[in-house]
């Protein structure tokens, strides 16, 4: 299970990598789904940090913070260099 301080850190990182994501893709696409996916992941992050819990017992937020599989949010790693 990840602590709160790791969880707020991979928020921090969700959220500059939403500000860094383009509108559109290379393939002209818009970013939408992309979008969504990190708000969504950033909303569930600030559930944790609020409530201790992930709301969404079968989410990928739930499945990285109890460390049970691999998930998308593997993807990003911390500022720090550190993998959360």
């Amino acid at each position: 299970m990840k602590s709160i301080e790791s969880v707020s850190q991979m928020k921090k990182t969700l959220l500059v990598e939403l500000s860094k994501l383009p509108e559109y893709n290379a393939f002209g696409s818009r970013n939408d789904f992309d979008r969504n996916r990190l708000c969504s992941w950033i909303a569930e992050l600030c559930h944790i940090e609020e409530f201790g819990n992930p709301c969404d017992q079968d989410s990928d937020v739930d499945f990285w913070f109890r460390d049970e599989c691999w998930t998308l949010l593997c993807d990003y790693s911390n500022d720090d260099g550190v993998d959360s």
